[in-house]
């Protein structure tokens, strides 16, 4: 065995064990999570958090009276983003926080990051029953911005969880937006969520996995409810309905410095949207074994897709294995194979190359 790499793509809990030729090698990997940030927005004004943080209104008025403000009351315990119905009216309304409040090990520079991945959990819905037509001005829209490098509609640089634009139906999208959130053409969908299920009014759960070693996002999202009888449930615990990842580091060099929640908004109706539960967690592993990774380019490439892994590099052998360190599948590799999985978790890749090294691959699927 002639060089081992190590390198984390997503968390393993527990202790693993794997057994390899020629002898043993034990793995002990540890979880360690850490909440940066966390609101249930049961403050009032606007004030609340962990660590404790004040929000921003920022609002554009268009044409008409300014909406009311965003708010947070122990009466409902969410955060209410009204806007501001009239004939023709139209802006945009919304409150926005800074990162810098979030707790260590988070770093708003996501290639600077000394953790394996970070992880949002949040509630969203709004009460508009007819697809969101889109951000361009006098249309419909809604949008949990996780990371952006300021707090301009008009010129900001980030990734946000949004819902709206005609052509693409009631559904939602994880996306990266350039120069502004203002117009449609400024965001990039990276994953995009099924259709909802009822009338794009329903109660939503969604999370968010940002993975640090391959660029990765995971856009996992789950229905509460419906807009009747329907109520949030804990986005920090139980499935999800889908989960779409998408490779992109075209920000992650970009200093960020606020996140928020917005509506664009035009009619003679009241729109509003709410917000709940907004977490943000850091992963990384603790590794209990002697082994030392390296800093040199690694002789492969992985990739997560909705059935499996992907991985390209020269003539190898990969292993995958569940939690348990028993042997899920095998594969030998020239060039590309596919790794076919039908359960979503954790495992552990090994990849045996030609020449004597290995490497191991923390993955979750």
């Amino acid at each position: 065995m002639k060089t081992i790499y190590t390198r984390i793509t997503m968390l393993l809990k527990g202790l693993v064990t794997l057994l390899f030729v020629g002898g043993s090698m034990t793995l002990s990997a540890q979880t360690v999570e850490t909440i940066v940030f966390s609101d249930d927005f049961s403050g009032v004004n606007l004030s609340g958090g962990n660590p404790a943080t004040t929000y921003t209104i920022v609002k554009q008025t268009g044409v008409g009276d300014e909406a009311t403000d965003p708010s947070t009351t122990t009466t409902i315990d969410m955060l209410r983003i009204p806007n501001r119905k009239g004939t023709g009216f139209w802006g945009r309304n919304g409150v926005f926080g800074i990162l810098s409040v979030y707790s260590a090990p988070f770093n708003g520079t996501l290639s600077a990051l000394s953790v394996d991945s970070v992880v949002w959990t949040f509630n969203l819905r709004q009460n508009y029953n007819s697809t969101l037509s889109g951000f361009n001005d006098v249309q419909n829209a809604v949008g949990a911005i996780l990371l952006a490098d300021n707090a301009s509609y008009a010129t900001a640089n980030g990734y946000a969880v949004v819902y709206g634009e005609t052509a693409l139906g009631k559904l939602y999208r994880l996306v990266k937006f350039e120069n502004g959130i203002n117009e449609n053409t400024k965001l990039t969908t990276l994953a995009t969520g099924t259709v909802s299920p009822t009338d794009g009014r329903d109660y939503m759960s969604f999370r968010v996995v940002y993975v640090k070693s391959s660029n990765t996002w995971i856009f996992k999202g789950r229905f509460d409810g419906p807009n009747t009888g329907g109520a949030f449930a804990d986005p920090k615990t139980g499935t999800f309905g889908y989960s779409i990842s998408a490779v992109n580091a075209d920000l992650v060099n970009t200093p960020m410095t606020h996140f928020g929640f917005f509506q664009n908004y035009s009619g003679n109706i009241d729109k509003i949207m709410w917000v709940d539960n907004y977490t943000v967690a850091t992963y990384h592993q603790d590794l209990g074994t002697s082994l030392n990774g390296n800093n040199q380019p690694l002789p492969y490439s992985t990739r997560i897709n909705q059935n499996g892994i992907t991985v390209q590099t020269t003539a190898a052998v990969a292993t995958l294995f569940n939690s348990a360190g028993n042997t899920i599948q095998q594969v030998n590799i020239n060039g590309e194979a596919q790794l076919n999985l039908s359960q979503k978790g954790f495992y552990l890749l090994k990849i045996e190359m030609s020449n004597g090294e290995t490497a191991i691959e923390k993955v979750l699927f």
